[in-house]
């Protein structure tokens, strides 16, 4: 018996046998169509027809596999092909491609396996002893079946797989909103892990909500996993973020910018008044919030926010959210957000040990599932008393440091506090330049993690000086290098 793939990898899987050059091909030869279900099995069969016909995906020509169906108003199944080759069509290009071809290469020997073990149990039970050497046979080829799965590795010369690669690695996937970070890479990667080190109140929440903005705005799927605020003040956040509001009218709307030359250098700092088109308690907010995110069509339903309670759940209890999110919801997601890392559940007895373990697990988790990580996490004693955060000051166990494909941290004197200024430094990049801070402006008021950035320059401080008046208003900066345009 042939058992039906999940719905959600059904729709994947007849996205990219549609729509993928190169994937498609695969699943055309690897799947058949009984795996799937009900009116998915008709364009499977179709577009499986297509393939052995012209030997490549039927693209924009797959509403004509149905066409006897969808140009018929009357047929009851109208509607119904309408709306899957729509959906189809709008996820072409945002599928996770390398997780849901895992899932199938999972999902076609788990089929095999329970068709060898059934054909086992026939045998064994028809002819007893006799049938031992049948049986051999059978799970003799389950195994060479398994072997032609077998991936050896990579060479030199796989060149098309490392065309691949440098135009995903170039391609801009991800970004943070901060030009001098996403210009140099330092961006959140599929099967990387991305964290800020910062001093406990400074802003970790509101830095992941700004990726989590990012990637809606790229039209990302994206999971925000909170242990600490609740949902539904996170989605507040997520309406500051995106929509520049404040919570309140009486919310001091002045601001910091950065002034800049025309190579982006600082050169100065000037102030500026921010006039936002509505507030959360606003009598009209419903109105308001429903105009904007209508505007956006589904692009807004590529958010989940979930809580859970502090040092409730294990890495390995957030795979099994993911597992039911992806059957029941449908929802893999592309970018997945942990706010924060401190606060997974872990053995108590050895909790700095094992929160190292449950960092690593985490990361663990984006490669399986091919997806980007980001998270937070709090700096030592020594480190919130400090105006320079350094990857040293991380809390707990240090292997983070390590683990971690990307390290930003925070810092802020009070004087920068005040102004609305901050200071991240990338202290850790695995693929790319890093050890270069960058000077930002934020107003959370308005839900902005950074409203301008430039690059950290050496006359930085003697510029703030002019601005504040104070001879201490940071420390020496002299650990930053002011990197060449």
């Amino acid at each position: 018996m042939i058992e039906p793939l999940n719905m959600t990898i059904q729709q994947n899987l007849i996205t990219i046998l549609c729509y993928d050059d190169k994937h498609g091909r695969i699943v055309a030869n690897q799947v058949n169509p009984e795996h799937f279900e009900g009116d998915y099995r008709t364009i499977a069969e179709e577009a499986i027809a297509y393939w052995r016909k012209y030997g490549m995906p039927p693209g924009d020509h797959t509403p004509d596999l149905v066409s006897d169906i969808i140009n018929d108003p009357k047929n009851k199944r109208h509607a119904t092909y309408s709306r899957i080759l729509a959906a189809m069509k709008e996820l072409s290009g945002t599928v996770n491609t390398a997780y849901v071809m895992d899932q199938l290469n999972i999902f076609t020997r788990m089929q095999r396996l329970k068709a060898g073990i059934l054909e086992s149990a026939e045998k064994l039970n028809l002819k007893d002893h006799m049938a031992v050497h049948e049986v051999e046979e059978i799970w003799n080829a389950l195994l060479r079946v398994r072997e032609n799965n077998y991936d050896p590795g990579m060479r030199l010369t796989d060149l098309g797989r490392m065309m691949t690669f440098f135009s995903e690695e170039n391609s801009g996937e991800f970004t943070t909103g901060i030009h001098e970070l996403d210009s140099r890479g330092i961006v959140p990667a599929r099967g990387k892990v991305m964290i800020m080190l910062a001093p406990p109140g400074t802003g970790k929440s509101w830095w992941l909500v700004n990726l989590a903005k990012q990637g809606i705005l790229q039209r990302k799927r994206v999971l925000y996993i909170s242990l600490e605020m609740g949902e539904e003040e996170l989605v507040k956040r997520m309406y500051q973020a995106l929509f520049s509001v404040p919570s309140r009218d009486a919310e001091d709307m002045s601001t910091m910018r950065l002034r800049q030359n025309e190579h982006r250098k600082l050169v100065g700092f000037e102030e500026d008044i921010v006039e936002p088109e509505f507030t959360l308690d606003s009598p009209m907010v419903r109105e308001e919030l429903l105009t904007r995110l209508s505007a956006y069509g589904s692009r807004y339903e590529n958010l989940i926010v979930k809580r859970f309670a502090p040092r409730s759940v294990t890495v390995r209890d957030l795979r099994g959210y993911l597992d039911n999110l992806e059957l029941v919801e449908k929802f893999i997601p592309d970018l997945v957000i942990l706010d924060y890392m401190g606060r997974v559940k872990t053995d108590l007895k050895n909790h700095r040990l094992n929160l190292g373990a449950e960092f690593e697990d985490f990361r663990g988790l984006c490669i399986e599932r091919h997806m980007a990580g980001a998270t937070a996490h709090q700096v030592n004693k020594t480190g919130a008393l400090s105006n320079q955060v350094r990857s040293t000051h991380v809390s707990e166990d240090f292997s983070f440091i390590m683990t971690a494909d990307n390290i930003l941290t925070y810092s802020a004197s009070e004087a920068e506090i005040n102004l609305g200024l901050a200071r991240l430094y990338v202290a850790k990049a695995r693929s790319e330049k890093d050890h270069f801070g960058v000077i930002i402006t934020q107003k959370y008021g308005l839900g902005q993690f950074v409203t301008s950035s430039a690059l950290m320059i050496p006359k930085y401080n003697d510029l703030l000086k002019e601005v504040t008046g104070m001879e201490d208003a940071t420390e020496d900066d002299s650990d930053y290098e002011e990197e060449d345009e």
